[in-house]
């Protein structure tokens, strides 16, 4: 009986519906976490009567066909880029992407990262701006010895206030990434995001020039989850999971019937 496969497969793909938007909540206070959805798709169909089938010799055509479907499978499990609320923290070294882009990040191997997380900090034995694992922003920025401050303007250039100096001086020049197909980038934890074949060579260059967002010095973006719709959604999957499981419980007891009909 085919509705025993339909079901099961339902019921597989709301679970990971389910999965999915667990992952969201628990994400609701990550800084800059993009939350993410599940796209269906149905499954092949079992093809009984082809549409156009000449059903008798006058030469006339079925309207329709008769087709079953198979079920349902999840297509993909993507990312939506929409931009999180701003929180305010009047730290210096915090940073927060508004609009296109997403900050570079280095590891020791050379290796790149990307994130929108901006909660970097200054390591006190190279004098870079680096994030919390100690992955250096990029381009690097050296902050001199002796500052008292530093500011960052929209557009990405680090002014540094030195002690015995009247006048501020500019250290370094913030550039962001984007991408041709965000969506294809691959999540590491962390924060972090690599570049992929299916995201597209990065493309480099400074805030608020061509579509890259400017940069907001003190500020953090927040979670894009929105917990009442996430809840909903999860009401949904958790339903329609349900349903899926009564269909399945409801084709085994007819399948059953039937057999005991044919033993008979």
């Amino acid at each position: 009986m085919l509705a025993l496969n339909s079901a099961a497969t339902g019921m597989i793909a709301q679970q990971t519906s389910v999965d999915v938007k667990a992952n969201n909540i628990a994400n609701l206070e990550t800084t800059a976490f993009q939350k993410q959805q599940v796209g269906f798709v149905d499954l092949f169909y079992m093809t009984d009567k082809r549409a156009g089938y000449i059903s008798d010799g006058s030469g006339t055509l079925a309207p329709t066909g008769v087709q079953i479907g198979l079920g349902v499978t999840i297509g993909t499990v993507y990312s939506v880029v929409d931009q999180g609320e701003p929180i305010i923290t009047n730290q210096e070294y915090h940073m927060m992407v508004n609009g296109f882009g997403y900050f570079q990040l280095q590891d020791a191997n050379g290796d790149y990262f990307y994130t929108r997380d901006g909660s970097f900090k200054l390591d006190p034995a190279t004098q870079q701006i680096v994030n919390f694992q100690g992955l250096v922003l990029t381009p690097s920025i050296a902050i001199p010895n002796n500052t008292n401050s530093i500011t960052i303007t929209d557009s990405g250039v680090v002014n540094a206030y030195v002690a015995g100096q009247a006048t501020p001086q500019e250290i370094g020049q913030i550039q962001l990434a984007m991408f041709p197909n965000e969506n294809g980038l691959e999540r590491l934890g962390n924060n972090l995001l690599a570049e992929t074949a299916a995201s597209g060579p990065v493309i480099v260059g400074n805030p608020t020039t061509d579509y890259f967002g400017s940069i907001q010095q003190g500020m953090l973006e927040g979670s894009n989850v929105e917990a009442v719709l996430e809840m909903t959604d999860l009401v949904k999957a958790q339903r329609t999971y349900e349903m899926c499981a009564n269909v399945l419980e409801i084709a085994s007891e007819m399948l059953k019937d039937a057999n005991r009909i044919v033993a008979a």
